[in-house]
């Protein structure tokens, strides 16, 4: 994988590549990614991808390919790096990117903070049954969030499912505890 080449095209998309990167770039590199086979190969690839994006502390690309290699390896992993970048793009408006990095690290765990933001990504997009499903998500990752208990439990009662809406009723009020 050619770095260079990488940060020159990152360099090329403007001072908020956050904003102006492409769902295209990022599956070009998963391509690239999963076309090696040798886990010996991939781990120098993700410490040669850390070490370039140490000297480069701005790059969201070689951030990406290094977290990305690892998330495929060790999905059981916590990246934290990997949910900063979602956030950078999320602070970036920059919904096909997050969605994209957001499903990507659902396809290996129940990450709160992703549910959280695909969550108000669906919002922002007015796609109501997605913003409810992945609050539900949300819910079961992580019952700490007294709001998104309550919203969901008002959801489910305007939708008449007062069952759903005493399960959620039941979750606000055994954390209050």
């Amino acid at each position: 994988m050619d770095f260079k080449a990488l940060l020159a095209e990152e360099k090329n998309l403007g001072k908020n590549a956050a904003a102006a990167y492409r769902v295209d770039a990022f599956e070009k590199i998963d391509r690239q990614l999963d076309s090696i086979k040798d886990e010996e190969k991939l781990m120098e690839l993700r410490e040669e991808a850390k070490k370039a994006s140490e000297e480069n502390k701005d790059s969201l690309i070689l951030v990406y390919v290094a977290e990305r290699i690892l998330i495929s390896l060790r999905p059981h992993e916590y990246s934290m790096r990997l949910n900063n970048l979602l956030l950078t793009f999320y602070e970036a408006g920059n919904w096909d990117v997050v969605k994209y990095i957001g499903a990507l690290i659902l396809s290996h765990s129940e990450s709160s903070k992703a549910l959280r933001v695909l969550a108000d990504v669906a919002e922002h997009q007015g796609d109501e049954e997605r913003k409810w499903e992945y609050y539900e998500r949300f819910v079961k990752a992580d019952g700490s969030d007294k709001e998104i208990i309550v919203a969901l439990a008002d959801h489910y009662e305007e939708k008449g499912d007062r069952k759903a809406a005493m399960r959620q009723g039941s979750r606000r009020y055994s954390r209050a505890s």
